[in-house]
């Protein structure tokens, strides 16, 4: 599996940097539950040369799982994106049967909770961005695969969840500050 990821990264890489050398090359989108996995190719995609200029992971929990993540680093070098992260609230009359991540009980959990997991992600050195999902809560019946949970920034009415999205923009502004004095 290493070799194949070593061929893969190293012909896609080489065909974006001649053809668009002064953009990002993002690499594998990974789902945290496949840490392990993931180790042995982020290793592949790296040993011999570098392929990408970073990974992106989903991780939903409540906060990032930094020791992992740490290592993860420390072997391969490589920044990280997560890519999608989010906390179901409980308040708003949704099923959130089906769906990834923490359900809190309302949207002041959810901006205490986005504050902690932004805050512990960019104390990292290598964290270059971080994905809420998502812009509007899912339908209640469902969308097309099942999600029904309250994920949004916005309910399906357009409306805005102010508490979150006031932290949010707190957060979001203070973040570059926060970043400046990551370490491992």
């Amino acid at each position: 599996m290493i070799s194949v990821a070593q061929q893969y990264f190293s012909v896609i890489y080489s065909a974006i940097k001649r053809y668009d050398p002064n953009h990002l090359v993002l690499g594998c989108k990974f789902v945290d539950s496949t840490a392990s996995f993931l180790l042995s190719i982020v290793e592949g995609s790296v040993s011999g040369g570098k392929f990408v200029d970073a990974h992106s992971i989903d991780i939903y929990n409540f906060t990032p799982d930094r020791a992992k993540m740490d290592s993860i680093y420390k072997a391969v070098q490589i920044p990280w994106i997560v890519a999608e992260f989010s906390f179901r609230g409980g308040d708003q009359g949704y099923p959130n049967s089906k769906g990834a991540g923490p359900i809190v009980p309302n949207q002041q959990a959810r901006a205490t909770d986005f504050a902690t997991y932004v805050g512990d992600w960019v104390s990292a050195p290598y964290a270059i961005g971080y994905h809420w999902f998502e812009w509007v809560d899912e339908p209640r019946q469902g969308r097309f695969d099942g999600e029904d949970s309250e994920y949004g920034v916005v309910n399906l009415e357009d409306q805005v969840y102010q508490v979150l999205t006031s932290k949010m923009t707190e957060v979001n502004g203070n973040a570059e500050n926060m970043h400046r004095s990551a370490s491992l």
